[in-house]
């Protein structure tokens, strides 16, 4: 599960900090999270070398209003794209500089502990994935360290079937502080809420993963974090497909496509679709064209994984 956990989590960042900033610094913040954007872009097409350059220049306009969060932000993309383009010391340079500023926006240590474990994935230093969260201050209230450790287990497909009982204390220790507003960052609780629901839908226990998805759902949405949003509306459509409620998992996935397009993850969106063409074809709405859009989309897309899974689904009409 977690080769794509790990992309779908590496947040849509700035949706509380950006609007209290944007009004003392409107043209610095803007422009750099425009640039922001556009390096996602970039990533996204696997033009590692650009990219770098393009959170560089983000990295810089935030650095003119010495915006942390921006920093940090924008120097974990530039880590991720430079370890793409196999400048190992680089990469880690720039983790280790997000490391020094985390002490002054300590709700960014989970993206700092998510991109070493994407690092660490690509090198395939499993062992050091799954000890990532002990590195995690011991006593910490929040339902972080849990979370993290399923998202580790998860990334190397060797989650234990007993660490559901401890998510689930998580969550509940999770929904608590939440309740009385006592969680720093209400999105670890939805990513905890998502990673089990995952684990759950793994399981083909449909039923608590819809309800884990949609929970997750509820917090993204209150807290504007649009990419677990997508995220969460992706996967209650997989519910719906696997429980052939095909009708309800064409709305989810075509919401999800849209949330996807205005991120401009082009992957996320792509992905949506091909579900969304299939569970055309399957229920026979408009399945002809979708037939047709399907063999088009195999023949255009530009990510592997995608043509692969188009091919595998215009396999089971042919």
């Amino acid at each position: 599960m977690k080769k794509l956990l790990i992309v779908l989590f590496i947040p849509l960042y700035f949706a509380g900090c950006i609007g209290a900033a944007i009004e003392q610094f409107p043209s610095e913040i803007t422009d750099a999270y425009s640039l922001y954007k556009l390096g996602n872009k970039i990533l996204q097409k696997g033009d590692y070398t650009t990219a770098a350059g393009i959170y560089l220049d983000s990295y810089n306009k935030f650095s003119l209003v010495d915006f942390i969060p921006g920093k940090i932000e924008a120097a974990l993309k530039i880590a991720v794209s430079l370890k793409q383009s196999n400048d190992t010391s680089g990469a880690f340079s720039r983790i280790e500089e997000v490391n020094m500023l985390l002490p002054y926006h300590p709700s960014k240590r989970i993206d700092y502990l998510k991109t070493l474990a994407e690092f660490y994935f690509i090198e395939n230093k499993y062992k050091e994935v799954l000890l990532l969260p002990e590195s995690v201050q011991p006593g910490n209230k929040d339902i972080i360290i849990l979370a993290f450790k399923l998202l580790s287990g998860s990334a190397i497909n060797s989650l234990p079937e007993n660490i559901i009982p401890d998510l689930n204390e998580a969550v509940k220790i999770g929904e608590s502080l939440y309740k009385k507003d006592e969680l720093i960052n209400p999105v670890e609780l939805s990513f905890a809420l998502y990673s089990l629901a995952y684990k759950y839908f793994e399981n083909k226990n449909y039923n608590d993963s819809e309800i884990g998805f949609i929970k997750a759902l509820e917090i993204d949405k209150k807290y504007s974090n649009y990419q677990g949003i997508a995220a969460s509306l992706y996967m209650i459509g997989q519910v719906n497909k696997e429980t052939k409620n095909y009708d309800e998992g064409i709305v989810y996935f075509s919401r999800a496509m849209s949330i996807y397009n205005a991120l401009g993850d082009i992957h996320g969106f792509e992905n949506a679709n091909i579900e969304l063409l299939n569970l055309n074809i399957i229920s026979g709405n408009n399945s002809s064209r979708s037939i047709e859009q399907l063999r088009s989309f195999y023949s255009n897309t530009q990510f592997p994984d995608l043509k692969e899974k188009a091919a595998r689904y215009l396999k089971l009409i042919n």
